[in-house]
């Protein structure tokens, strides 16, 4: 289970925890959210660990810097999205060589993330033969989430994001995590032909899967226990989970 790179997103503002500082340099039970994933991550040994950063760019570099002093820094340019981060990532890990074979990518708000899951989600995919698989988790509320939508036979089909959805995809119960495992080839076809016409107007990730399953087999992964998967928004969200930990 040799990963080659792992990518961890860190770009964003994270507007709705009404802070002055990146929503990943929030601390939860005394670590901050992208020390947590960084952990986490760390713990399959990729061959490269990378974390993009935009948003207060040199503060969490250097936050990610103290946590890992061989951590590559990815700065993501002014063109917004998931799917722009992974661009931004696989240039400089390709030009850098540094870059064959799957590559683990994960959102930075995830404070209870677990290398086991982690560890599960590649063994599964690499035992697939998929091209890409999705981390994801059944939710009571899926509210704000990406929606799974499936064929009749169960295949993956796409990620609807929240905003894009009709009235049927909204009442899918499963949910998109933000973390994904790709085989470096897939991935770097399935990022070029990345489009920005949707509701957010950004190149989003997950659009990458429908060009995915063209070069390879798409699957997913439910993570065991949803709440090593739930991501923070906001504070009141960070209270909740807090609670729930304690």
């Amino acid at each position: 289970m040799a990963l080659s790179a792992a990518i961890v997103l860190a770009a964003g503002e994270g507007t709705r925890m009404r802070s002055n500082k990146p929503k990943v340099l929030h601390a939860f039970a005394g670590k901050t959210f992208l020390n947590r994933v960084m952990d986490s991550v760390a713990a399959l040994n990729p061959d490269t660990l990378a974390v993009v950063v935009h948003f207060q760019a040199e503060r969490v570099a250097e936050a990610a810097r103290s946590y890992d002093e061989q951590v590559t820094i990815v700065n993501q340019d002014d063109i917004p999205g998931t799917g722009r981060a992974v661009q931004c990532a696989m240039a400089q890990l390709t030009e850098a060589g540094k870059v064959d074979g799957p590559v683990l990518i994960a959102a930075s708000d995830m404070p209870l993330l677990d290398s086991e899951t982690l560890h599960r989600l590649v063994e599964f995919h690499t035992a697939s033969g998929n091209g890409a698989t999705v981390l994801t988790t059944i939710l009571d509320d899926p509210t704000g989430y990406g929606r799974i939508i499936r064929d009749r036979e169960g295949n993956v089909l796409r990620i609807v994001e929240q905003k894009d959805a009709n009235r049927s995809e909204l009442a899918v119960q499963e949910v998109n995590t933000s973390v994904y495992v790709f085989e470096a080839s897939v991935l770097t076809e399935a990022i070029a032909g990345l489009k920005s016409n949707n509701a957010q107007g950004e190149f989003y990730l997950t659009d990458a899967l429908e060009t995915a399953k063209a070069a390879g087999k798409v699957g997913a992964f439910a993570a065991p226990d949803p709440l090593t998967v739930e991501g923070v928004n906001d504070r009141v969200q960070l209270a909740a989970l807090s609670k729930t930990y304690n």
